[in-house]
């Protein structure tokens, strides 16, 4: 096994009873229980496109993720790295390669501007599994919504860039009417899977249409035209 200690320029923070009893993972957990997750858990903080974690074989430690965003990625032996899992807070990553996976390696690297990990034993998760249904029942939705979430990137994409944008728009705007949509363009990089450049273009394109409108204070994007944008999803325009 080998595992490479997490490398960061922001070093450690403390995690609360109170924060680790907010997650679902950790819910409903009696004090002593989460007493002792923060005893025996680091909670380290990582900036954007730090490495939390690299494992070639193997593990010992789970990570959660309290703040911020997390990427896992996969590289196998002609060097392709493929996104494996998106990690958002209260996500539980713990995975343990088998032999035929020794040519592969896992990272896992800190997408938002200030990411706070737990780091903890991986016999911890264990021992949870095994003395508490909640935990498992929090880890089985979180493999649901993971398997959901997979589903829907791929099918995404095999899309324009321009598509998989109006695509989130639409979703956001259907959901929460007259939303202002914040994210920066690193962020929606990360969503729609490309370049930052990529997701910029695209924004102007959607802009200069005048099917969104992007906002300077405060600062964000807001949906203009709903109809025109199902269109350009739709490939109609």
């Amino acid at each position: 096994m080998a595992i490479q200690a997490p490398v960061t320029s922001r070093g450690q923070s403390a995690s609360t009873i109170e924060e680790l009893g907010a997650l679902d993972l950790f819910h409903g957990l009696p004090l002593h229980d989460l007493e002792a997750i923060q005893d025996v858990g680091n909670c380290l903080l990582f900036g954007r496109g730090e490495t939390i974690v690299a494992i070639t074989q193997g593990t010992v430690m789970a990570y959660v993720l309290l703040e911020g965003r997390a990427s896992a990625y996969r590289f196998g032996p002609t060097g392709l790295k493929l996104e494996i899992e998106r990690l958002s807070p209260g996500h539980l990553y713990l995975r343990a390669c088998q032999d035929d996976e020794l040519d592969q390696q896992d990272v896992i690297e800190a997408v938002g501007a200030e990411t706070r990990v737990l780091r903890l034993p991986a016999a911890t998760i264990h021992a949870l599994l095994a003395s508490r249904c909640s935990v498992g029942a929090a880890l089985s939705a979180q493999g649901e919504r993971q398997r959901s979430a997979l589903a829907q990137r791929l099918e995404d994409a095999s899309l324009p860039i321009r598509v998989r944008l109006c695509r989130q728009l639409v979703r956001g705007e259907r959901q929460d009417p007259g939303h202002l949509f914040t994210e920066t363009q690193e962020e929606w990089s990360w969503r729609i899977h490309c370049q930052r450049e990529e997701a910029n273009r695209a924004i102007r394109m959607l802009a200069r249409n005048r099917t969104i409108e992007q906002q300077q204070a405060p600062r964000g994007i807001i949906v203009l035209d709903l109809v025109r944008l199902i269109e350009k999803e739709a490939f109609l325009c």
